[in-house]
């Protein structure tokens, strides 16, 4: 490689982040290491219960379940941490999200008796919430927003027309409806006497959803090819769900829904969530149609061939 190659690779190097977005990212890589543990040490508990016959299939069950929710924590955790440290917005907003969205969730845990699933809980939540407030920092806040203007500012990236816009106001709208439902799920849960922790985990599995809505609104106003097609899949699984929730609900004698563990009288507050997600449904099939509009058609294009060009360029 020539000097001046180097010296444009060393120029197109990003700087070091700021120490409040380090510190961050410092607390979300703990929180995955604190939960990647407990998601092994459970997911193998699991697997000695089914390897030793064991008759408690429902203990194995919630074994299973609670290791996946501690496994699924780690992941998030560390891909808001790489967003932080590379300056993603949308890794400071779904952080943010989420944090506001599981702290209702998390003023009532405190009034229940402490076990193993609280402990991990709170101590999840309380990295979360630091590294929340870490990247609105001054320094941090000033990174990500010269990361965005950089971008913003790039000659090849053309502006996104008005229903690449309006798609991705949309997904906003739904990432905000997602956090409605969890809120009432969690209310309807705790209403029908569950237990906490099971609730807690629920919300964290939920979690992940609210993320994928902001990601798809950001890559799509961006331009990203795969964008589209991951948010129309996205879509198509969105509505096998919703199809089959529907069945379930029509098929299920005297209006209830049947597990092996739990019946759930489809009465308030049940009804609330169900109203949500007929309308995130409506809003996600709004913003799909939006994304395939000959004029959307056009930008995702553009920017393909733009992004095609600077690499095969570079």
């Amino acid at each position: 490689m020539s000097v001046p190659a180097k010296r444009a690779g060393a120029a197109r190097a990003k700087p070091t982040p700021p120490w409040a977005a380090q510190v961050a990212t410092c607390l979300l890589a703990t929180a995955a290491i604190v939960a990647g543990p407990f998601a092994l040490l459970l997911i193998g508990l699991a697997v000695l219960i089914v390897a030793s016959q064991s008759p408690m299939a429902l203990i194995m069950f919630y074994v299973l379940a609670a290791g996946l929710v501690a496994g699924a924590i780690a992941a998030l955790c560390i891909a808001l941490a790489r967003g932080v440290w590379h300056g993603r917005r949308w890794a400071r907003i779904t952080l943010t999200s989420v944090m506001a969205a599981l702290t209702p969730l998390f003023a009532w845990a405190l009034t229940r008796p402490p076990n193993w699933g609280l402990d991990l809980f709170y101590s999840e939540w309380a990295l979360g919430a630091a590294a929340a407030g870490a990247s609105w920092l001054g320094s941090s806040s000033g990174d990500l927003r010269r990361s965005a203007r950089a971008a913003a500012s790039s000659p090849v990236r053309p502006a996104p027309p008005a229903s690449a816009r309006r798609a991705a106001a949309l997904m906003r709208a739904g990432a905000a409806l997602y956090g409605l439902l969890m809120i009432a799920e969690a209310v309807a849960m705790l209403s029908a006497g569950l237990k906490s922790w099971f609730v807690v985990a629920v919300m964290v599995v939920m979690s992940p959803g609210l993320a994928t809505w902001m990601w798809m609104a950001a890559a799509s106003n961006r331009g990203r090819p795969w964008a589209r097609v991951v948010a129309t899949v996205l879509f198509g699984a969105y509505t096998c769900c919703v199809v089959i929730g529907v069945l379930t609900g029509l098929a299920a004698p005297g209006g209830t829904v049947r597990t092996v563990s739990l019946t759930v009288s489809l009465s308030p507050p049940w009804w609330a969530s169900s109203l949500i997600w007929l309308i995130s449904y409506g809003v996600a099939a709004g913003a799909t149609i939006l994304l395939w509009r000959p004029q959307s058609t056009e930008f995702f294009q553009a920017v393909g061939q733009e992004r095609r060009r600077s690499v095969s360029g570079s």
